[in-house]
């Protein structure tokens, strides 16, 4: 599956939550190692729900790989569908075995926006919405600075 029915409650707390409006920003989030937010075009209102986990070095990749993957489910903690990887902090790329494909509206989404997060300014056609949690150890956020940035005090700091 890969487009979820939203209800006008979802689309209400979608429109509402924490809402990343800073390139870097929304870089430094998405590598937060925990992080989980959704994509939305203000173009087509078509959105989708992403998970960046931060991978363990190994001796294949030394550098820190970041894990997408796209909600495919009706659990927004567990129904993920592996997408592709985040190498050197900066490139993206499609799981070549994965369940969904390369033209997939969510893989073409989530690649778009990470190449347009590269710039200085953040893309005026995308909404960022994080889930009120850190993205770093997924502790709910409760002070604005922290909802702003997406991230706790303890966290910042590290």
């Amino acid at each position: 599956m890969e487009t979820m029915e939203m209800t006008q409650a979802d689309e209400t707390a979608i429109a509402d939550g924490p809402h990343m409006s800073n390139a870097a920003a929304a870089r430094k989030f998405i590598l937060g190692g925990k992080a989980i937010f959704t994509l939305q075009s203000q173009r087509t209102g078509k959105r989708f729900t992403y998970r960046v986990k931060q991978g363990k070095p190994s001796e294949r990749y030394p550098n820190p790989a970041y894990f997408v993957g796209v909600l495919t489910g009706p659990e927004n903690t567990t129904d993920y569908s592996d997408l592709g990887m985040i190498f050197n902090e900066s490139t993206f790329k499609m799981k070549r075995d994965g369940s969904i494909s390369a033209d997939a509206p969510s893989a073409v989404a989530f690649d778009w926006a990470w190449k347009a997060l590269q710039g200085a300014e953040m893309p005026a056609m995308l909404n960022m919405f994080h889930m009120g949690r850190c993205c770093k150890c997924g502790l709910p956020l409760t002070d604005p600075v922290s909802i702003e940035s997406g991230m706790g005090p303890t966290c910042r700091g590290r």
